[in-house]
């Protein structure tokens, strides 16, 4: 009998699990007057059999991490209302918007996609990296990249 190497298993991120770091997020936001939204694109997305890499539980903790340190938190603060933006985390992608709607509610940072792609890396150096621009802009800078 043959013995072959076990296989790696992939973690899936389970709705359970998102709302629970939803929740969490929202805990650590609040003081900043923001709430986080993982849109239902955002949600399937995830655990796409397109991504190069599964997209798992600890690299989104380790993502919202980097994201939560002051340098990071002061350029999301300075978006415009409605204006996209792409954090790098590694090689996974995290598309996003920032909605402040007029009044007293709180902003909206609204997740929209994922994605974990060669041609979707940064050329930054740093494990994390937060970048302002629209989504059409994205796909720009994607392109012209791959030339």
């Amino acid at each position: 009998m043959t013995s072959t190497a076990p296989s790696l298993l992939t973690e899936e991120v389970s709705v359970v699990e998102m709302d629970n770091l939803v929740n969490s997020l929202n805990k650590v936001f609040a003081r900043y007057g923001v709430v986080v939204k993982f849109m239902s694109h955002f949600r399937d997305r995830l655990n796409d059999a397109r991504n190069k890499n599964p997209i798992t539980r600890q690299t989104m903790i380790e993502m919202f991490n980097k994201l939560l340190q002051a340098t990071n938190l002061k350029k999301l603060g300075a978006m415009k209302n409605g204006q996209e933006g792409v954090m790098v985390y590694k090689s996974t992608n995290f598309v996003y918007t920032l909605e402040k709607p007029a009044g007293s509610s709180p902003a909206q940072l609204r997740f929209i996609t994922a994605m974990d792609k060669d041609r979707f890396r940064s050329n930054s150096s740093s494990d994390f990296y937060l970048k302002l621009e629209y989504f059409s802009d994205f796909y720009r800078r994607i392109d012209a990249n791959r030339s």
